[in-house]
């Protein structure tokens, strides 16, 4: 019989072949011999490229309690989350590069989700690092679009010089460089010689778009010429804006008109410019009939919320610029208000506001709300706030915060609650908003990192207020560890400057770093919040319910569930609290109505 050793090495040569059915029933052979840590890893990986990827998860999530440490498993299991579209993956990947700061594959795949999310100020250490040691074409690349898209053309033409192997002259992004980097002129000259080369018209639109800078006249001629020739959409729409920007409005509609006519799937933005510049021109009325048939085009379209929202505030400054205010209300509200769309809704209510009727305003703002609770919620939201109606403003928000999941939408949330006088005004939605950003922050972009910054640093400065000097200094640190390091909206002066006024109003200056606990005359809420991690939907929606009802029946969960699986469900979600020991959940014995199941975290 052919020995374990040689076995194993099979095992990992038929991984090497491609034939992974082979190599995972081999791995599952040898495991029921012995739990190898190599064969283990092996069987998992097999898994994920066969595609069987809630296995591979589960496969790897256990591998990952065994070896903590282990960057390879936290790597992988990055990958396969990323393949099932969880935004847990660049949690996964950072975890990775974290434990391993040379694990290459961790690091790219690390900055390529960052990317992805157009998170570029979050990707550039990563990828800084990564080219440096790979020394590969792709990655130098990948870092120098990351730099010009930061505005960091200086550093993004020095990696030219680092790399040698890239052909930099021949390089579309070589010429974003040198404009990055204010280089117009060489800028113009590499694009113009590359274009003549190779006849690449992406050359002759950076061309003619740098040209345009410096030489206008020379730039509208180069545009006229290409035009002639059949220019693409690209270098159409880039003429149309300079014509625009030296008030040719009869030749840039006569450009738009053209694009519209040879291309009828022309993008929006083109048919908005043509709308402006017939306002410009004095043509109103063919101006507002092509308004609204841009506008009836959208609503009920699907993905149009993006038009509408472009549209509609145009549309109605339009109206109330050159219509009286009664025909106004008439006209929008036949064009617009028909429809059930939390844009056109809540932009009637905008109308409304602006025309100084607040009641009829609200009445539209609460059905954007009730037709969609984050678009429309978001904006009668701020129109609460606009209207200093505090408890119900942080009512809705509060709404908000508890139902949404996604990052992205957290984010969203955190950015109109920080951008405005809401989280001075409304302290249980600040603490929400910090407990929400808390909880997700492995998998928050720079941008979310930043508002749960300026949320601790409200919150440290209402401490002040308080009396509460040690909950203004944990406040402040907690700010410091999250704050990105090119972060735009909040600098580690905003925290000094508080800390420097806290230390200045105690009368005895108790340290907070020896006081984990919170025992200095904290709140519950000044203690960083422990979450459990890679929770189902179906586990998160149970944990929000026991968080704020603290006690619930088997009955209860299934109603909230609309499913008997229950018991199930919270097996599983008390396993996972177990095994990443946060005790939030416990079974309390059973009733009438089933299990008694009790929150215990805090």
């Amino acid at each position: 019989m052919t020995g374990f050793g040689e076995r194993k090495r099979q095992a990992f040569q038929l991984f090497e072949d491609g034939n992974y059915d082979g190599s995972y029933a081999t791995c599952m052979a040898l495991l029921g011999e012995d739990q190898e840590p190599q064969v283990e890893v092996l069987a998992a990986t097999n898994l994920f490229y066969l595609g069987r990827l809630e296995e591979a998860e589960l496969h790897f999530r256990d591998l990952a309690r065994k070896m903590p440490d282990s960057s390879h498993v936290h790597g992988f299991l990055g990958k396969v989350l990323r393949e099932k579209g969880d935004e847990g993956a660049v949690a996964e990947f950072s975890t990775a590069v974290r434990l391993d700061p040379d694990n290459q594959d961790a690091l790219r795949n690390y900055a390529k989700c960052l990317i992805d999310a157009r998170d570029y100020r979050r990707s550039l250490p990563a990828q800084r690092r990564l080219a440096t040691h790979s020394r590969r074409d792709d990655d130098c690349r990948d870092l120098i679009a990351t730099l010009i898209a930061v505005g960091e053309g200086i550093e993004a033409l020095d990696q030219y010089q680092k790399f040698p192997s890239l052909k930099a002259n021949v390089d579309p992004l070589f010429i974003d460089a040198l404009i990055a980097a204010g280089e117009f002129a060489k800028a113009g000259d590499a694009a113009s010689a590359e274009f003549e080369r190779s006849g690449n018209r992406e050359f002759l639109r950076k061309y003619l778009a740098v040209l345009s800078r410096y030489n206008v006249a020379h730039a509208l001629s180069g545009y006229r010429d290409a035009c002639m020739m059949g220019a693409d959409y690209g270098i159409a729409k880039d003429y149309i804006n300079l014509l625009i920007s030296v008030r040719d409005n009869d030749e840039a509609l006569r450009m738009c008109r053209e694009l519209v006519t040879n291309d009828k799937d022309t993008d929006s933005s083109v048919r908005l410019i043509e709308c402006r510049l017939l306002v410009g021109l004095g043509k109103k009325e063919e101006a507002k009939s092509t308004y609204e048939e841009l506008i009836r085009s959208g609503i009920g379209s699907a993905g149009s919320d993006a038009l509408l929202r472009d549209a509609l505030p145009l549309y109605r400054e339009f109206l109330l610029t050159y219509y009286p205010k009664n025909e106004t209300l008439k006209t929008f509200t036949s064009v617009v208000s028909p429809g059930a769309n939390p844009v056109c809704l809540y932009e009637t209510g905008n109308l409304y506001e602006q025309l100084g009727d607040v009641t009829e305003a609200r009445g539209w703002y609460y059905r954007a709300y009730r037709s969609d609770f984050l678009t429309g919620g978001l904006e009668y939201a701020s129109f609460l706030a606009r209207h200093k109606e505090w408890r119900e403003c942080e009512k809705v928000m509060l709404y908000i915060l508890s139902n949404i999941k996604r990052s992205r939408d957290i984010v969203r949330v955190a950015q109109i609650t920080t951008g405005g006088n809401m989280i001075h005004h409304t302290p249980r939605l600040l603490f929400s908003l910090i407990e929400r950003l808390e909880e997700r922050r492995d998998k928050l972009p720079a941008e979310g990192l930043e508002f749960l910054a300026v949320a601790y640093l409200v919150a440290g400065t209402n401490a002040i207020g308080e009396g509460n000097y040690p909950a203004c200094k944990r406040y402040c640190l907690q700010g410091l560890d999250i704050l990105p390091a090119y972060s735009t909206c909040i600098a580690t002066a905003d925290f000094i400057a508080v800390l420097g006024r806290c230390k200045e109003r105690a009368i005895v200056d108790q340290p907070v770093m020896d006081d984990p606990e919170g025992a200095a005359g904290i709140s519950i809420r000044d203690v960083p919040i422990v979450r459990i991690s890679g929770l189902e939907p179906q586990e998160e929606k149970i944990l929000e319910f026991l968080k704020l009802h603290r006690k619930a029946s088997e009955t209860d969960l299934r109603k909230l569930l609309g499913t008997r699986r229950v018991t199930g469900i919270m097996n599983k979600l008390i396993a996972k609290s177990v095994a990443q020991g946060v005790r939030h959940v416990a079974k309390r014995g059973s009733g009438e109505q089933g299990e008694i199941y009790e929150y215990t975290g805090g």
